[in-house]
């Protein structure tokens, strides 16, 4: 066997190998998701909607809330300086039900605060004590019928201070179905599920889109205004409160919550980019490198066989190269997205990986016409 062909074979093994260990990661901290089942809301419950330019993706959202009958429901959108017409479409659905209300607070021009966990401190702040529990919701998160309650009986069974949901991804185009999945898999690898529910273990996550928190314990951390400096204020919520000894609980919400977070393909990367240094901290830049080689490796040693005269090297390369993709295959299923782009999952970690790269060596975002520092 030539030495082509060892360096080749162990290329090709090690990348297999790579693949296989994240998909069985992957699958089985997903099974770590607590159910959601759908459940009559009973209980008072303020629902908070940080919008900004959100005029297209509000009159949905706001539909499928109120169609959920309890009368103690509660919904303010705060209108974060937007310039189209979402204050008029909160009016809109105010007009014709009472539980909806919009709140259009100025910010100081010079305000060191991100523009969502000062959103949500100025409701819950407006609301006082009145709520014993906040459900912090996304202008694009969509809900069906008794999510609130069956997330409401999750927060009470569990005995959690907190409770979040991974939704199910309603991704439309190409660049949605190829990258959001990766992405979101990338993302949830700084904080699988089994260790967020260990109170004995520090890592700690909520997912902004959709969560819900006992009023006494955001206020034993200092509220949302305590997490207002940075950009991933979910993430830093939930630290608080595990550090607090709080506990928190994720929730596979496929089945009663959908989103569709981007839709072009400049705000995927604009999006994911913003999030990853608070997400990774030192680790971003490594894991960025990770990625990329995870998601070449295989296939340039794929490439150097069959490039070479010994027939074992090819015969191995090829094997480790279809072990990858079946594992790929099935991170996509796990996640909700077709297996059928696993065959571009190369791609898609690439990218991944590489803008994780660039997150990492610059201090600056820009995002919904704002420039900010991570």
């Amino acid at each position: 066997m030539s030495g082509l062909a060892v360096v080749v074979c162990l290329a090709a093994l090690c990348g297999a190998a790579l693949a296989v260990v994240a998909a069985v990661s992957a699958r089985r901290e997903h099974r770590a998701l607590l159910p959601l089942g759908p459940a009559p809301l009973v209980a008072p419950l303020l629902v908070v909607i940080p919008a900004r330019n959100e005029a297209a993706r509000l009159p949905r959202t706001l539909a499928l809330l109120l169609a959920e009958p309890s009368q103690s429901l509660k919904i303010v959108v705060v209108d974060d300086g937007s310039t189209d017409a979402t204050a008029q479409v909160v009016k809109d659905a105010a007009a014709t039900d009472p539980r909806v209300s919009l709140l259009r607070p100025t910010w100081p021009p010079t305000s060191a605060s991100f523009g969502k966990p000062r959103a949500l401190h100025h409701a819950v702040s407006a609301d006082a004590s009145a709520h014993d529990v906040v459900c912090c919701l996304d202008a694009d998160v969509h809900l069906g019928p008794g999510a609130l309650g069956g997330l409401m009986r999750v927060l009470e069974t569990s005995g959690a201070a907190a409770v979040s949901v991974a939704p199910r991804l309603d991704d439309v185009t190409f660049a949605e179905r190829l990258l959001v999945p990766a992405f979101v898999a990338a993302s949830s690898s700084a904080a699988p599920p089994s260790r967020v529910h260990d109170e004995h273990h520090a890592d700690a996550f909520l997912n902004g889109q959709l969560l819900m928190v006992r009023a006494r314990a955001l206020a034993d951390v200092g509220g949302f205004a305590a997490v207002s400096d940075t950009v991933l204020e979910d993430v830093a919520l939930a630290r608080a409160l595990k550090r607090k000894g709080h506990a928190l609980r994720l929730v596979d919400g496929r089945s009663a919550v959908a989103t569709r977070m981007y839709e072009r393909l400049t705000d995927i990367v604009g999006g994911f980019s913003k999030n990853a240094r608070a997400l990774h901290g030192a680790r971003l830049m490594p894991f960025g490198v990770m990625l990329i080689v995870f998601a070449c490796l295989p296939w340039v040693a794929l490439a150097a066989a069959f490039g070479s005269v010994d027939i074992v090297d090819d015969v191995v390369a090829l094997v480790c190269t279809v072990i990858a993709l079946v594992a790929q295959a099935m991170n996509r299923r796990a996640l909700g997205s077709s297996p059928l782009f696993a065959l571009c999952g190369p791609l898609a970690l690439t990218v991944v990986g590489v803008v994780y790269v660039r997150a990492a060596l610059s201090r600056t975002q820009r995002w919904r016409g704002r420039t900010f520092t991570t």
